[in-house]
């Protein structure tokens, strides 16, 4: 895989990312507008300020572009999501174009899809990128990835992450449900869970930064889905976080938002990356329960 720069290598799955490659002995280049957590070196750049011609000056072989502003509520000002997400993308790749890179990662999500999908979902199912401005991004990001696969035959592979968790991720700017629920277990002591009923495709962060590592050695170019291919409730993982905890947990049964069931279909990705997901979700909970208590103490 030679030498690989990482967009957003400070953020929750670019850490967990250069932490693997470091232990793999890989040289790593960080591009972030802030510090790594890890050791590796931080080339400080802001990718909605810059023509990307400090790429000049760094010499690579890979590319996993994981900067970008990550939920819908982070996304709510339609002109910065478009800036950081689509304009930044699009800049990159078009840099990109210019030099001989093995392997480009680009991370999109399972928002892309409809809201009503058949289950398990796969790669050709609907889309429905109207959601909000978070989908759209991911979803004009997805269309561009494909213009310069087609056009330049640039070697990209397209993950659409399912939901992910584990350690690194934030407690702050909206936080998703695994690190709200880990802030108010350890400095609440209380669990309020809006609605149990939701299902979704769990994925620890140590396995979605395998599939990176693996996408990153592959001879596929295309979309794939990066989920573990099966369901568990919001009340299940509410449940198993309760019974780790100690923390008495409450359902407050509040209308939940659509989609009520997310499933990937993952055998695309086993057969072209030869990867599965290996941590179950209870393993997972308690690894990142673990890092939380340590965190937020």
């Amino acid at each position: 895989m030679g030498r690989i720069l990482v967009t957003g290598g400070s953020g929750f799955i670019g850490t967990n990312l250069i932490k693997k490659l470091l232990e793999q002995k890989m040289e790593v280049i960080n591009v972030d507008k802030v510090d790594s957590k890890q050791n590796v070196k931080t080339v400080k750049v802001d990718l909605t300020k810059t023509d990307f011609s400090f790429l000049d000056e760094i010499d690579f072989d890979c590319v996993v572009h994981l900067a970008a502003l990550t939920n819908a509520r982070m996304c709510a000002d339609n002109k910065s999501a478009f800036e950081s997400n689509v304009d930044a993308t699009f800049n990159l790749l078009n840099k990109l174009a210019q030099k001989k890179v093995k392997k480009i990662i680009f991370m999109s999500s399972i928002v892309v899809y409809s809201n009503d999908p058949k289950l398990p979902i796969k790669e050709e199912s609907e889309l429905d990128i109207y959601h909000d401005n978070y989908s759209y991004t991911k979803g004009v990001c997805e269309t561009i990835c494909e213009q310069f696969r087609q056009k330049y035959k640039m070697p990209i592979i397209t993950f659409r992450l399912s939901n992910v968790y584990g350690p690194y991720q934030s407690t702050e700017n909206y936080p998703n449900l695994v690190p709200q629920l880990m802030l108010d277990i350890i400095q609440k002591n209380k669990m309020e869970v809006w609605n149990k009923v939701p299902v979704r495709d769990w994925i620890f962060v140590e396995d979605a930064v395998d599939a990176i590592i693996a996408g990153l050695g592959a001879p596929y170019n295309g979309t794939v889905n990066l989920g573990t291919g099966i369901g568990t409730s919001v009340g299940e993982v509410s449940e198993i976080l309760s019974q780790i905890s100690g923390v008495e947990l409450k359902f407050l049964d509040k209308a939940p938002s659509p989609p009520l069931k997310i499933i990937c279909d993952v055998s695309r990705i086993k057969k072209e990356l030869n990867w599965v997901a290996k941590t179950k979700v209870k393993d997972g909970l308690k690894q990142t329960y673990d890092y939380y208590k340590q965190v937020l103490k």
